[in-house]
C-alpha cells in the first residue's frame, strides 16, 4: 500500500496532515472538510464539493470542459480533451502522455518492468504482461491473421474476428502488383509490395530533417540498399526509424564526408550506441565512407569510452585519481613492451587486457571505498578477500591492479592472490574422454547457417588444438580444397581436415553467405564472417552458443591438447610446426598428463 501524499496545503500551508488532492489544489484532513462543503454545481446542478465562498460552484466534469481550452498536457504541452492525472501543482496530464508517468510494474511472464502492463482475462492471460508478453499470447484473426485483443465479432460461419474485420465481407482481393490474392490490402496491394510502396515516403520523411546533403544521400542509399537486400519488407520501416538515429550524429557533429573515420565515429557514439547502430555502421563501412571497425585504434577508442564509464562508477575522488595513474601505468608499460620488441608477455598488450585490468581495479576500488577508505594505501588484503567472496570476479582481473600497488604504492605488507588454475598447472575445465566423444557428435549435428558455421569453428578447436580468437579470424586463403578434402594453414603448414570435418567444410563453403544485410556476397575476407560488416564472428558470439551445451570456448582447445599428449600417436613436432602450438604450453601439458613423452620433447628442444 503506497503511503499517503505529504504536500503543504493550499489553505494553511500545513505540511505534516496527509493531504487530499482535488481539481481545486492540495487541502490537508481539516481544511478539506471545514473550507470545501458539500454545494449544487451552476452548470449541471450535480452535488459536489466547492470552496465556501465560490460564486459560481462547478462539478469536476463542468471544470474540466471550462478548463480544458486553457489548459495543456504539462508534458507535451498540448491541449487534451480528457485529464488522465492532475499534479499537485495543478498541471494536468493528458492520455498523450500518461503512459510515461505510470508506475513499473514487473510482467509475470518475462520478469521485466514496463509501464504498460496489463491483463486480458478474456483469452486466459490473467497475470500482469508487458505489451510484448501480451502480443504473444493473444490469438490470431482467421481474416487479417494478426494477433488481436478484442474479439467481438463473428462471421457467416461463426470464426471470432476482430472488429476492423468486421465492418466488410471476408474476401480476398488481387493484389495489383503481383495478382497474388490477400485478406487486407494496404493502397491496393498486398503486405509485402505495400511495405515496398511506403517505405521511400518514410524513408524521404525521415530525410527531410538531416539539414547535410551527403548525409541525407547516405541515408537514402541505405534504405535502397535494404529494400534490396532484405526478403521481409515488414522489418525495414523499423530499421530505418531506428538508425536514422546514427545520421542524425553524423550530421550533428560531421561537416563533410571527408571528415568521418572509424576512430572519430567510435569516440563519438561509444560502444553501446555502435552495437545498437551496427547495421548502419556496417554499411558505413561497406560503402567505403569508413574504414573497418575491427582494427585496434576502433577498440582503443571504445576502451576509453568504458574506462570512463567505471571512472563514472568511484564516488571519492582518490579512487577516480588512483584508476586514472592506473591507466596511465598500463599504458606506459604497454608502450615500454611495444618498444622492446616483446611479443610474448604476460602484461595487458590489448584493449580488452587493459579493460579488464581496469574492471578488476574499479570493483576494488569500490570495496575500498564501501569500508571507508581514504587513501589507496588503505586497500589491504581483507578487501582483496571480501571482493573474491562476495563476487564472481575472477582473480586473474585484479593480478595487475595488485602488482602495481605492490610496486608503486609504499606498504608494510605485500597484497597476495590466491593460486589460480586447476591442479598440476593445467587450465580447469578439461573434458573427459566421454564427454569430449559426445561433444563432437553434437557438433557434427549441426544444420542451419549460423550453427555449421559455429559448430565448424568448435570442432576446429577441439580437434586441432586452437584457440578460439585465432580460428574465428581465418582469413577465406587459408583453407583450400586439394584431393577432394579440404586442408587449413594454422601456422606454417597445410592440415588436412578429417573426413567427416572436411565434408562439413565442403557444406559451409558452398553454403557459405555474410551475415551483414550490407555486406555483399563473398565481400568478406574472414573465413567466417560476423553481423558487423568486415569482421568476423566474435567470441561472445561463439560463447552464447556453447552455453546449452555446458561448455566454454576456453575449455575446447585445453580438452583438444590434453587428448593430443595422451595419444599414442603423439609428437611434439606436429603440434608446434603444424598446429602452431609453443613448446612451453606442450611441455606443461605432457609433464601433467603422460610424462613418457618428455623424451620426444627433450630431443626436440635442445638443453643447455
Amino acid at each position: 500500500m503506497s503511503s499517503p501524499t505529504v504536500v503543504p496545503c493550499r489553505q494553511c500551508g500545513k505540511h505534516g496532515a496527509p493531504a487530499t488532492i482535488t481539481m481545486l489544489g492540495t487541502y490537508c484532513k481539516h481544511c478539506y472538510v471545514h473550507f470545501l462543503v458539500p454545494r449544487d454545481c451552476s452548470d449541471c446542478a450535480r452535488r459536489t464539493r466547492a470552496e465556501r465562498r465560490a460564486k459560481t460552484p462547478r462539478c469536476r466534469a463542468c471544470r474540466n470542459a471550462r478548463d480544458l481550452a486553457k489548459k495543456c498536457c504539462a508534458i507535451c504541452k498540448r491541449q487534451v480533451p480528457r485529464v488522465m492525472k492532475r499534479l499537485p501543482d495543478g498541471g494536468i496530464i493528458g492520455r498523450c502522455c500518461y503512459h510515461k508517468v505510470k508506475p513499473k510494474r514487473p510482467c509475470w511472464y518475462c520478469k521485466g518492468e514496463s509501464r504498460l502492463c496489463s491483463r486480458a482475462r478474456t483469452f486466459g492471460i490473467t497475470h500482469l504482461a508487458c505489451p510484448k508478453c501480451l502480443r504473444r499470447r493473444l490469438p490470431i484473426c482467421p481474416s487479417c491473421r494478426q494477433r488481436k485483443r478484442i474479439f467481438a465479432y463473428a462471421d457467416k460461419d461463426g470464426a471470432l474476428i476482430c472488429r476492423s474485420c468486421s465492418k466488410g465481407p471476408l474476401q480476398r482481393f488481387p493484389c495489383v502488383e503481383c495478382g497474388r490474392l490477400s485478406y487486407r490490402l494496404a493502397h491496393g496491394r498486398c503486405s509485402f509490395h505495400a511495405a515496398r510502396f511506403v517505405i521511400p515516403k518514410i524513408a524521404k520523411r525521415l530525410g527531410a530533417s538531416l539539414r547535410r546533403t551527403w548525409v541525407r544521400q547516405a541515408f537514402m542509399a541505405y534504405t535502397d540498399l535494404l529494400l534490396e537486400r532484405v526478403e521481409g519488407s515488414r522489418s525495414i520501416p523499423g530499421y530505418i526509424r531506428k538508425d536514422v538515429g546514427l545520421f542524425a550524429h553524423l550530421d550533428r557533429h560531421f561537416e563533410s564526408a571527408s571528415k568521418l573515420t572509424n576512430v572519430r565515429l567510435a569516440q563519438l557514439i561509444g560502444p553501446r550506441e555502435m552495437y545498437r547502430y551496427q547495421r548502419a555502421c556496417g554499411y558505413l563501412v561497406s560503402s567505403g565512407l569508413i574504414e573497418s571497425l575491427s582494427n585496434p585504434e576502433v577498440s582503443w577508442a571504445l576502451t576509453s569510452w568504458r574506462v570512463c564509464t567505471l571512472k563514472a562508477e568511484l564516488r571519492s575522488e582518490w579512487a577516480q585519481d588512483a584508476l586514472d595513474s592506473f591507466q596511465t601505468h598500463l599504458l606506459e608499460r604497454r608502450s615500454f613492451l611495444a618498444s622492446r620488441g616483446h611479443r610474448r608477455t604476460r602484461e595487458p598488450m590489448t584493449p580488452k587486457g587493459v579493460l579488464s585490468a581496469m574492471y578488476g581495479a574499479t570493483h576494488l576500488l569500490k570495496t575500498a571505498e564501501k569500508r571507508g577508505g581514504t587513501t589507496i594505501q588503505d586497500i589491504t588484503q581483507r578487501d582483496i578477500q571480501a571482493l573474491l567472496s562476495q563476487s564472481n570476479l575472477v582473480p586473474n582481473r585484479l593480478g595487475r591492479f595488485v602488482a602495481y600497488l605492490n610496486t608503486e604504492t609504499p606498504r608494510f605488507h605485500r597484497l597476495k592472490l590466491p593460486r589460480i588454475g586447476g591442479s598440476r598447472g593445467l587450465p580447469d575445465g578439461i573434458l573427459s574422454a566421454d564427454a569430449y566423444e559426445d561433444l563432437i557428435q553434437i557438433l557434427m549435428q549441426a544444420d542451419s547457417p549460423p550453427d555449421r558455421a559455429l559448430a565448424i569453428v568448435s570442432l576446429l578447436c577441439l580437434l586441432y588444438g586452437q584457440a578460439p580468437y585465432r580460428v574465428l579470424r581465418l582469413r577465406r586463403e587459408q583453407a583450400r580444397l586439394r584431393d577432394e578434402l579440404w586442408e587449413v594453414q594454422f601456422a606454417q603448414e597445410w592440415v588436412p581436415l578429417d573426413p567427416d570435418v572436411s565434408q562439413r567444410m565442403a557444406v559451409w563453403m558452398d553454403t557459405r553467405r555474410e551475415f551483414s544485410v550490407v555486406e555483399a556476397t563473398d565481400a568478406s575476407p574472414f573465413l567466417f564472417p560476423g553481423r558487423r560488416a568486415g569482421s568476423p564472428l566474435s567470441t561472445d558470439t561463439l560463447h552464447a552458443w556453447l552455453r546449452p551445451y555446458g561448455v566454454k570456448p576456453q575449455q575446447l582447445q585445453s580438452s583438444s591438447i590434453a587428448q593430443l599428449v595422451q595419444s599414442e600417436a603423439f609428437h611434439p613436432s606436429v603440434a608446434t610446426g603444424m598446429l602452431g602450438l609453443t613448446r612451453t604450453c606442450v611441455t606443461k601439458y605432457v609433464k601433467a598428463l603422460a610424462p613418457a613423452h618428455l623424451k620426444l620433447i627433450d630431443s626436440l628442444v635442445p638443453t643447455s
